[in-house]
């Protein structure tokens, strides 16, 4: 139970970090 939960907190906070990073990868190449 409190590894399923771990579990799933962890892929919320993967998800998370991987949107961040999708989302700021445009401004670094639109950066000269």
């Amino acid at each position: 139970m409190k590894t399923k939960y771990y579990c799933k907190m962890f892929s919320a906070l993967r998800s998370r970090v991987i949107r961040i990073i999708f989302y700021s990868v445009p401004c670094y190449c639109s950066v000269p």
